[in-house]
């Protein structure tokens, strides 16, 4: 990313663990779009990176700093939304804290979907 002009910060909290391959795959893919996303829109410099790891699931979040309220293709978005309800999580994407920059977030949960 920081070839791409991109100041991305990455943080792991919790004790990580093994995913199932397709909770792997699909917090991945939130990852790269969302820096993807963050790389293409004007007035983006820096990318805030957290992976939580919970009792029961893990949260995958970016939040940038963009000016604008547009985040990733929405067409990306329902792809994404798609991918992660398929494994039983959700994504949620919008405007950061406090209406600054833009955020997306994915609740997977470690066991895979029940």
């Amino acid at each position: 990313m920081k070839a791409q002009g991109l100041d991305a910060i990455i943080r792991v909290e919790g004790e990580p663990v093994a995913l199932p391959p397709g909770v792997d795959l699909a917090g991945y893919r939130v990852l790269q779009e969302a820096l993807s996303a963050a790389t293409r829109a004007h007035g983006v410099s820096h990318a805030d990176v957290s992976i939580v790891y919970g009792n029961d699931n893990v949260l995958v979040k970016v939040h940038d700093d963009r000016e604008s309220s547009n985040g990733p293709d929405p067409e990306a978005l329902r792809a994404l939304r798609d991918r992660v309800g398929l494994y039983g999580g959700a994504l949620r994407a919008g405007r950061g804290q406090n209406g600054h920059g833009f955020q997306l977030e994915a609740r997977l949960p470690i066991g895979g979907p029940r």
